[in-house]
């Protein structure tokens, strides 16, 4: 399946397209030849697919925050200024985000799980023809207490499937995290933080 998202974010007040690889969860931003004054800690973009006129957001968190790499000289002053495209390493993302948005639901999805949950049994595989299982299964789910709330943790296996031009279908291993409808950043933060620290064991 294709492991690129193509799109365009908004930098104090204009357009700029990116394109983020989800194999290797790194982002390049094409700032083109126009020298650009970003802001400081720019840590955090949200970027639009192409081709959507409205919703198809993304928040982008950078590992680190894009930054002014060369220097232009206005009148008789130095600025600091972006000259070339920027790459950065993704720490998470969150799809379909809207500003004020409250969440009840983390999904990740990461290498590792291929082999202690194998998606494989969502496809039957003969000579003649392959079926895909739509039926999302969780193959192990239990509760943890995460800051006074209860988060039920599901271990699954599902399809994803597109069907335009041409039919393109994928077993997926995730891990589900439900929790209780929040806003709070930190609250998001520290589960998904949990989560990696466990994923490193």
């Amino acid at each position: 399946m294709n492991q690129s998202v193509n799109g365009s974010t908004t930098i104090c007040g204009n357009d700029y397209p990116f394109c983020y690889d989800q194999e290797d969860e790194k982002i390049i931003i094409y700032l083109g030849m126009k020298p650009v004054e970003l802001p400081d800690n720019l840590e955090k973009i949200i970027g639009q697919r192409f081709g959507m006129r409205s919703g198809g957001n993304t928040l982008y968190k950078l590992s680190v925050p894009l930054s002014n790499d060369g220097m232009i000289i206005e009148g008789e002053k130095a600025k600091n200024v972006a000259l070339a495209n920027q790459v950065r390493s993704i720490e998470y993302l969150i799809d379909d985000y809207q500003l004020n948005s409250k969440y009840t639901e983390m999904r990740l999805q990461f290498p590792e799980l291929d082999y202690f949950i194998p998606s494989i049994g969502r496809a039957t595989i003969s000579q003649d023809q392959f079926i895909f299982s739509r039926i999302n299964d969780a193959m192990y789910s239990f509760n943890i207490q995460y800051r006074d709330t209860v988060v039920c943790v599901s271990f699954n296996s599902k399809v994803e499937a597109h069907a335009k031009v041409k039919t393109i279908a994928e077993t997926i291993s995730e891990v589900t995290l439900k929790f209780p409808e929040t806003d709070e950043e930190d609250y998001l933060l520290g589960l998904y933080a949990c989560m990696r620290n466990l994923r490193s064991h």
